[in-house]
């Protein structure tokens, strides 16, 4: 009887460490999958929302639109001659042609995310102060980038 008491404690220590190992593995395996989510939402080159949180972030948005005074404004961001940069300088160039371009964005649309949806588009959706000074924001920007 006593060999049985032994034997059903051991199986009942093992039972457990399995328990255990599978409970750190769900973690693991749950942490991975926060990450590989959170990397899917960032470019990984301007580390701005990606198009993927655009679309999450426009779906979210759907819900507010008829609510009164809910407001809000899109502004497209499409950068110039990165193909003449790329040509010229090389692919690292245009990368950080683009990363440049991409601060400038963030720079004048602080207030608003910005989300990168395709090789040289970009987006900000504007609410609250970008939203109040929207055209004096697209001037700047405008002149940002003419300038530079």
């Amino acid at each position: 009887m006593q060999i049985r008491i032994i034997d059903h404690l051991n199986d009942i220590t093992a039972i457990q460490k399995e328990k255990e190992k599978a409970e750190s593995d769900a973690k693991r395996k749950a942490r991975q999958i926060g990450q590989i989510s959170k990397e899917a939402y960032r470019d990984p080159l301007t580390c701005v929302g990606s198009k993927m949180a655009y679309v999450k972030k426009s779906d979210e948005m759907k819900a507010d639109i008829g609510r009164p005074g809910y407001k809000f404004a899109i502004v497209m961001v499409d950068v110039n001659f990165l193909k003449d940069v790329n040509d010229k300088f090389g692919h690292a160039s245009g990368d950080e042609y683009l990363k440049g371009c991409c601060k400038v964005v963030c720079q004048i649309y602080k207030h608003s995310p910005v989300f990168r949806v395709a090789g040289d588009e970009f987006v900000a959706i504007l609410t609250g102060e970008d939203f109040d000074n929207r055209y004096e924001r697209l001037d700047t920007i405008r002149r940002s980038f003419t300038d530079s």
